[in-house]
C-alpha cells in the first residue's frame, strides 16, 4: 500500500498530475482489484489544450493510463490496465480513471455507468491501454 499511494504524491511532485484515489477503489492482488482515480490537472490534457483551439473527441491521458498501470502492476506482481473516462482535454471537468485486472475491466465500466448514469458518455468513448493510444 505504501508504494500504491507514493505514485500520487510522485506524480504531483514532478507535475505531472494532481490525483486524487477515489473511495470506491478495492486495492487487492486479484481479479477483484479496482482503482478509480480522478486528475484536476493533467499535464497531457494541458498539453493538448494548450496546442490546439479545440477539445478533443476522445480521451487524451494515455501516458498517464500507462505510467500508472506500469507501476501498480510492478507493485501487486498482478497485470493491470487503466481505461480514461472522462478527460480535460475532451471538455470534461476531470481526468477520470479505472484501473482493474484486464478480465475485469468491462465489467467494473459496465458497474460504473449503471451507478453513474450522468457519466455515460464518458464511458462510452474511453482508451485502454489495453488498447493503442
Amino acid at each position: 500500500m505504501e508504494l500504491i499511494s507514493l505514485l500520487p504524491v510522485r506524480l504531483a511532485f514532478e507535475g505531472w498530475a494532481s490525483t486524487q484515489i477515489l473511495p470506491q477503489s478495492y486495492i487487492t492482488d486479484d481479479e477483484d482489484f479496482l482503482l478509480v482515480w480522478e486528475q484536476s490537472y493533467s499535464f497531457e490534457a494541458n498539453s493538448w489544450l494548450n496546442q490546439h483551439n479545440d477539445t478533443s473527441h476522445s480521451c487524451t491521458c494515455c501516458l498517464t493510463s500507462g505510467y500508472y498501470s506500469g507501476w501498480i502492476g510492478r507493485v501487486l506482481g498482478v497485470p493491470v490496465v487503466a481505461a480514461e473516462i472522462s478527460c480535460r482535454a475532451r471538455g470534461d471537468s476531470v481526468c477520470r480513471f479505472i484501473m482493474s485486472a484486464p478480465s475485469s475491466l468491462e465489467i467494473y465500466l459496465k458497474a460504473y455507468s449503471q451507478k453513474n448514469p450522468q457519466k455515460i458518455t464518458e464511458v462510452r468513448n474511453y482508451r485502454s491501454t489495453a488498447q493503442s493510444c
